[in-house]
């Protein structure tokens, strides 16, 4: 008799359980459809097509809910590794630490990279490892740009851990090259190598976990570990991000315990054995009888398989939140990516059938496939499903049945979801870091509505991509955008607007012939009919503040942030901790009838400063004269500390285009009572600093043209003669955002305004793109925040200067000054001349 090992039996009781399943869904879509014809064969064909990757995931998750809520060690149990690590054990091997990047602003993961090599030195293994910044950049203002950022952080390291910068002029063979190229320099250097994303980000302790466990088990070849989404404030990203984090742990824990030595590799966030990985991992370049020629797009998977065939195992660490990635934050760089995924995944044909390959490996190759495959089928549900309904007279389906087939397809799609909610229900602790029971099924509901939205739009985006690939048509690997942006009606339509015909045909069909299959088609139809909308909504940065505030989707990062996370000022994890803040605040010190009060304050302050700024035709006509120096019509403007506005109506007369930014809420509705309707003008609701996240903004009520995130703006205005009586008495919660991050949002403006309280030093520093005029507020109380922003501009190139005093809107000197001449005039003003702006040209004017 055979003998045969436990995992071979774990694979045979699932496959049973899936195809039993997967039987019985079909026999009961028989019973309902009652085939009479051709078209009713098709419709049963079609759903059989859909069936394996919501049966699989149920049972998967069934699997991954037992471990999880009845095994002492749900890690453990999957991986073996992972039982034997004590964590003490000494690390004898050598680990290169691999960065690959391309054409991505390259601080954050400068920051990163810096977070693990003072990990690593802390721990005293920094002679063990060697980081390696591969990078694949063809644009040279990036390009200069990293090698400034790692130039300046292998200087700062070069005597602890050691730090390679390469750059290939060509990305050949994509990301499979670039690190094919690593081994071919340097991989006999090392026995392990990291593999990490731009926007990878990994604890110090699980990295150091991934080696033991290599060094211990020699089978080892690659060892992926679970990566999940670092909070982010875009509301598209948080729902995705709550839903994954919900679906991937019973799911990555169930598939894991059967798959075994077969487990996943996603190519990033995880540690390979370079030795068999150079031997046994060459990707060919697929030429005749490819459907996607060229070089290997989805690399990951294959060199997976091709790691199983020579020997060696390939296992998933199913321990979360250690491992980090960031997700697309909308839902037109999420569609972008995925048929990135998916014309990659349909150069898997051409390995399914290479020989040697274990079962599984096929199985996982074929799964990849099927993912995609499964897209055009629900497609044709709609459709031909709404045909059906439309030339039968009776209904075509068992209204009974169908129902009870409906739940039970939604109950196999939510499986993995809904197992891991019960385990977070059923903990206290867990709970507690979703933000408690209320805000946890909060999230879970509406991330819920949120995927029965989405998965019908990435249904119709892949049949629509299968229909190009088929004519020859291939999408370029371009790198993502990573960060929160808006998404433009104009973008939304240009993407969307073949997803809302297919959503609308079958519905109006549905209409004019059959009604009452509408609610049965909104089904599939919902989402693409409503892409459009939905994808200006997710992207909107006042809803992604709105749901950090109530912790709607919130994520345990946010609420007990690791130290790696916290490095990155991530804005979603400053501004929740702030709103926390801010409310347990406003608790302790307000109440109903202060805040009735400060409401009465703030509106009067607002209009104090309408009458103020508005109120003077001849200040009108010399705010025109002085700006039109500088701004030409067509020209692009960013007036950062708007106000209530009098700078923007003045741009706007010179026929500039401009880009208002306004953190305070009141005069924020006050711009867009003025200017909402102008499709000129863009209002941002943000501060400007030097960096990303959460600012306490001090509001002066009385006064609001004063409001200021900067304390120390507050303390020297303290007992200056020109600033009695003015108070500070509320603070707030705002995002921040910098001048290179609006820059890139909206494109480089002509000329930027600045007049922020005290922030424009900081500011300044974050600009790297200087427009060809600025402008900048000084305050005499603030003689050191005057000079740092002179000099920082003189850095910027900024050739010539002048000045204006108070609201004189004229310049001071008659010819225009130096770096060295403006400072010193501006030293030796008396305390009394109290404010002005300071402005700065890239080339003299042209009058002289």
């Amino acid at each position: 008799m055979i003998s045969r090992s436990p995992i071979f039996w774990r694979r045979l009781v699932f496959f049973v359980c899936v195809a039993l399943t997967i039987g019985g869904l079909l026999w009961l879509a028989v019973l309902a459809l009652s085939p009479r014809g051709l078209l009713d064969i098709i419709l049963i064909a079609l759903f059989a097509v859909t069936l394996p990757w919501y049966v699989i995931g149920f049972w998967n998750a069934v699997i991954g809910f037992a471990l999880m809520r009845f095994g002492r060690d749900p890690a453990g149990a999957v991986l073996p590794a992972a039982r034997r690590v004590s964590g003490n054990e000494p690390i004898t091997t050598s680990t290169a630490i691999l960065l690959c990047i391309r054409n991505e602003p390259p601080a954050r993961a400068a920051i990163a990279a810096e977070t693990i090599m003072a990990g690593l030195a802390a721990a005293g293994d920094d002679h063990r490892f060697h980081f390696y910044v591969l990078s694949d950049t063809d644009n040279p203002d990036i390009a200069a740009a990293e090698e400034k950022q790692f130039g300046a952080l292998k200087a700062a390291w070069h005597d602890r851990i050691p730090l390679t910068y390469r750059r290939r002029i060509h990305n050949t063979g994509y990301k499979a090259g670039n690190i094919r190229d690593f081994c071919e320099r340097w991989g006999s250097l090392h026995d392990f190598a990291v593999i990490l994303d731009a926007d990878s980000v990994m604890s110090v302790r699980l990295l150091r976990k991934l080696v033991r466990m290599m060094q211990m088990d020699p089978q080892l070849g690659i060892l992926q570990t679970l990566v999940i989404g670092m909070p982010t404030a875009s509301p598209f990203g948080r729902m995705f991000q709550f839903g994954m984090r919900l679906a991937m742990r019973s799911y990555t824990i169930g598939s894991a315990w059967w798959q075994a030595d077969c487990g996943p590799y996603w190519g990033h966030n995880a540690i390979v054995r370079i030795a068999p990985f150079m031997a046994s991992c060459q990707l060919p370049v697929l030429a005749a009888g490819a459907l996607v020629k060229g070089h290997v797009l989805s690399h990951d998977q294959i060199e997976a398989v091709l790691m199983r065939k020579a020997g060696y195992e390939v296992r998933i660490l199913t321990e979360e939140g250690s491992s980090f990635e960031q997700n697309p934050p909308t839902l037109a760089e999420f569609v972008r990516r995925d048929l990135r995924w998916c014309q990659g995944n349909n150069q898997y044909w051409h390995f399914v059938t290479v020989p040697g390959l274990a079962p599984i490996s096929r199985y996982q190759l074929a799964f990849a496939l099927l993912m995609f495959l499964g897209s055009p089928a629900w497609i044709g549900l709609l459709f031909l499903g709404s045909v059906a309904a439309a030339i039968t007279a009776d209904a075509f389906v068992r209204s009974d049945l169908g129902l009870v087939l409906l739940i039970l397809v939604l109950a196999l799609w939510f499986a993995p979801n809904l197992a891991t909610m019960a385990d977070v229900l059923t903990r206290p602790s867990m709970r507690r870091a979703f933000g408690g029971v209320g805000r946890f099924i909060a999230g879970f509901f509406t991330s819920a509505v949120f995927v029965l939205l989405l998965a019908p739009i990435m249904w119709a985006s892949h049949t629509l991509f299968f229909v190009r690939l088929l004519l020859g048509r291939t999408l370029e690997w371009k790198a993502q955008l990573r960060e929160d942006h808006r998404v433009p009606w104009r973008v939304a339509v240009r993407q969307f607007w073949p997803h809302t015909l297919i959503g609308l045909i079958p519905v109006l069909l549905l209409a004019l012939t059959a009604p009452a299959g509408i609610p049965f088609a909104l089904f599939i139809a919902a989402g693409p009919l409503l892409s459009i909308p939905l994808a200006v909504a997710t992207a909107s940065p006042a809803l992604g503040r709105a749901m950090i505030a109530v912790g709607l989707c919130r994520l345990p990062e946010e609420s007990n942030p690791p130290s790696e996370l916290i490095v990155l000022k991530l804005p979603a994890i400053e501004l929740s901790q702030a709103c926390r803040e801010a409310t347990n605040r406003n608790a302790q010190t307000q109440s109903a009838a202060g805040s009735i009060l400060d409401t009465l304050r703030s509106l009067r302050g607002i209009a104090r400063s309408l009458r103020i700024y508005y109120g003077s035709i001849e200040r009108r006509d010399a705010m025109d004269r002085l700006y039109g120096m500088f701004i030409r019509p067509g020209d692009l403007v960013f007036d950062v500390g708007a106000h209530v506005g009098d700078h923007v109506a003045c741009f706007r007369r010179l026929g500039a285009r401009v880009v208002a930014v306004e953190p305070q809420p009141g005069l924020k509705r006050t711009l867009k009572l003025l200017y909402g309707r102008d499709r000129a003008v863009m209002i941002e609701p943000f501060a400007v600093a030097a960096g990303m996240g959460a600012v306490e903004l001090k509001l002066n009520l009385h006064n609001p043209t004063v409001s200021t995130a900067s304390t120390a703006f507050v303390a020297a205005a303290a007992g200056a003669p020109a600033w009695k009586g003015e108070r500070w008495t509320r603070s707030i919660a705002v995002e921040a955002t910098t001048l290179d991050a609006l820059i890139a949002r909206h494109g480089s403006p002509a000329f930027i305004k600045l007049d922020i309280e005290g922030l424009e030093a900081e500011a300044l520093s974050a600009l790297s793109c200087p427009p060809r005029a600025l402008s900048f507020e000084f305050t005499t109380i603030q003689p050191d925040v005057t000079a740092a922003c002179i000099w920082r501009c003189a850095t910027l190139g900024y050739a010539t200067f002048n000045a204006a005093l108070g609201e004189q809107q004229a310049l001071v000197h008659s010819e225009w000054l130096n770096a060295e001449e403006i400072a010193r005039w501006a030293s030796r003003l008396p305390l009394s001349a109290n404010s002005g702006d300071i402005y700065a040209m890239l080339e003299p004017p042209r009058s002289q």
